[in-house]
């Protein structure tokens, strides 16, 4: 098992909360899952991870992560932090990972009104289709989440993702995990060291048992 005093930080994907890893926080009754500060007007992705580093602090043998969004957030807090481990879940380790489709979508993002940010409640059955299996519960929660998230905030996450220039990895290990079928970040392009088959974009969720199985075989290793 992990050291009693061990700290398991992990970040939502963009427009989530700490919701999203209830089935991590089944497994990690202590698990940690920090709110999203306000960014700062044309505020980097490093600058901003910057900050949240500083409002996790870095007390205790600390293992960070993030899913989607949150892996790439978590992987620039890393440079600040220096955990014992970074896992990226659905995630990605440098700008390769994000398809060529979503790298042209910067000009449109720039140009959309805050109310398209929001996903339509009559897009629901496309929508799924990109997150994998999901149940009623799963599905009622992803949409509360994603018609509540802050349009501003939603914005601000696609184009600093969209212009990360991360400086190489940080001095830590970084330990990848994907579902085999993730159509938003697909695994090909990820190259992560676990892949989960059968699972979408949200693996924590619909994969719970077999992340958690992954991340506490590393925290243990660690």
């Amino acid at each position: 098992m992990p050291p009693r005093s061990s700290r398991l930080v992990l970040l939502p994907g963009l427009g989530g909360d700490e919701r999203l890893f209830e089935p991590q926080r089944d497994a990690f009754p202590d698990l940690e899952v920090p709110a999203w500060i306000e960014p700062l007007r044309g505020e980097t992705l490093a600058a901003y991870a910057a900050r949240m580093a500083q409002g996790v602090g870095a007390g205790g043998p600390l293992y960070l992560g993030g899913v989607s969004f949150g892996g790439i957030v978590a992987l620039e807090m890393a440079r600040h932090l220096k955990p014992r481990a970074v896992f990226l879940i659905a995630s990605c380790a440098s700008r390769s990972g994000i398809p060529a489709w979503a790298r042209v979508l910067g000009p449109f993002v720039r140009l959309l009104p805050r109310r398209a940010l929001h996903l339509p409640q009559a897009a629901a059955p496309w929508i799924l289709r990109r997150f994998g299996q999901l149940s009623p519960a799963q599905q009622d929660l992803f949409f509360s989440l994603m018609l509540r998230a802050p349009a501003d905030f939603l914005r601000w996450g696609i184009l600093a993702t969209l212009g990360w220039s991360p400086a190489g990895l940080p001095d830590v290990p970084v330990h990848q995990i994907h579902g085999s079928d993730d159509t938003l970040l697909p695994v090909r392009l990820a190259e992560p060291q676990h892949v989960v088959a059968g699972a979408g974009h949200l693996v924590n969720f619909t994969h719970a048992g077999q992340v958690n199985a992954i991340l506490r075989a590393h925290m243990q290793q660690s």
